[in-house]
């Protein structure tokens, strides 16, 4: 609306180069009248997650994605990974602070692209689903996308 572009065009994928100009002018007028501070970094080690947020006291924070972030030494992926969520996890808790975690499934879920994915396609599955308090997969069947 804010664009006054026809939603037709949106949902027929029709945007010319005029019409995503005014998409990006549009949305970045909204997100600078949002609360919210982005920090754009290529890897993010548990200290720099820790210190933003000790900065910014957010109400939430979002990490795009596990596998940018910086995990600690250990014996394996899976209990890297264990060990990075598991002190994230209890960092927000203390901070009163909402988590919010990207990341990636396994790539053996392309060869069946019409069976929903399940916790047990997340790279490093077994410590996801142990230390999440929720798990959201985002999937829609092939033959829906748009």
């Amino acid at each position: 609306m804010a664009t006054n572009i026809p939603y037709w065009k949106f949902r027929s994928r029709s945007l010319d180069q005029s019409d995503m100009g005014k998409v990006l002018d549009a949305s970045a007028e909204m997100l600078q009248l949002m609360p919210a501070k982005l920090i754009g970094k290529s890897q993010f080690a548990l200290k720099d997650i820790r210190a933003a947020i000790t900065r910014a006291k957010p109400k939430a924070v979002f990490i795009d994605y596990l596998d940018r972030c910086v995990l600690p030494r250990a014996e394996s992926q899976t209990l890297r990974i264990a060990e990075f969520l598991r002190e994230l996890k209890t960092f927000l808790q203390d901070a009163g602070v909402v988590g919010f975690l990207g990341s990636q499934l396994d790539r053996g879920v392309d060869k069946t692209p019409n069976t929903p994915p399940a916790l047990s396609d997340f790279r490093g599955s077994a410590a996801i689903e142990n230390e999440s308090s929720h798990c959201l997969l985002l999937w829609r069947p092939p033959d829906k996308l748009i």
